[in-house]
This record gives C-alpha cells, sequence and structure tokens, in this order.
C-alpha cells in the first residue's frame, strides 16, 4: 500500500469497521465510516502454495515384509514403519505419524491457494531400506518462483 501512488487503503479492514444495528426491521449504520475520498481500496489476500511429497509408508512397509524375514535391521524397521516412522540405523529417523493429517489441515485452510506433489525415492534392500529421500519438491518450488518472476505483471510502483 506504501508503494501505491494514490492514497491507498486496505478493503478487508473497512468492510470489518461497519457496525450495523437493527431497530425493529430497519438496518442503521452504527458509525459513521472513515472511506478515503479519491483512494483506492486494495484487497488483500494472503495465500499460500505447498509444496510436499506424499510418504509411501504402505509401499515400504510391504517391502520391509519381505525382506524382515532375513534380517534384524529389518525386522526393526518395519515395527517402525508401522508406528508411522522412517529410518535406517545410524543414518536417519523421520517421524510421520501426524504427517497426512498436518497436510491435509493446510489443504482444507482458506489460505490454501494450490499444491505442488514430489514423491520419495526410496530402496529396501535384503537389509531393510537403504534409502529414502523427498524427490521433486525443491525443484518444483525453484519452477515455481520462477514461473512466478517470468509471468509478473509490471507496474509503475513495482
Amino acid at each position: 500500500m506504501k508503494s501505491h501512488l494514490a492514497p491507498a487503503g486496505d478493503l478487508r479492514q473497512l468492510l470489518e469497521s461497519i457496525e450495523i444495528s437493527y431497530v425493529g426491521d430497519k438496518a442503521h449504520l452504527g458509525n459513521s465510516l472513515n472511506v478515503l475520498e479519491g483512494g483506492t481500496y486494495l484487497d488483500i489476500l494472503m495465500n499460500f502454495e505447498m509444496f510436499y511429497a506424499p510418504v509411501p509408508l504402505d509401499e515400504i512397509e510391504w517391502q520391509l515384509r519381505r525382506s524382515a524375514r532375513h534380517s534384524a535391521e529389518a525386522k526393526g524397521q518395519l515395527e517402525k514403519v508401522k508406528a508411522g516412522v522412517v529410518t535406517r540405523t545410524g543414518v536417519f529417523e523421520r517421524d510421520y505419524k501426524a504427517y497426512e493429517d498436518f497436510v491435509s489441515y493446510l489443504k482444507e485452510s482458506t489460505s490454501h491457494s494450490c499444491s505442488h506433489e514430489g514423491f520419495f525415492g526410496y530402496y529396501v534392500g535384503p537389509h531393510g531400506l537403504k534409502n529414502f529421500d523427498e524427490k521433486e519438491v525443491d525443484i518444483r518450488i525453484a519452477i515455481r518462483a520462477m514461473d512466478a518472476l517470468h509471468n509478473r505483471k509490471q507496474t509503475p510502483y513495482a
């Protein structure tokens, strides 16, 4: 609003300041409005885009079940995956128990505009889970940023 050449105000703030009282069936303005004369009202709404990768817990669990018969490490990983935790002994341990609920909660937000989904790359070998990495998410963020820069509308005060 500071960069706007004419006087500018926040439309939502103006709308929230309106007080209406009812006398019988008639509506009356509760207070006088402080309206900008010759100004512009901007409808400022914050939105966010979400970049995430769904965690393939079911697929990892299925592959660990095949390997768990032969490896103590795979058996331990299998028990943790059932509880929503992905682990590799001495390398990493990530708790995804609330991840899907958190993503769903964010998607339901009125400020959520869209989602960009990546994926996890993983490898389950004879001794259990050996590789687990989120893929595409960083690249999708970079592509989205470049797209926003390329498509940005030029204004005299930008």
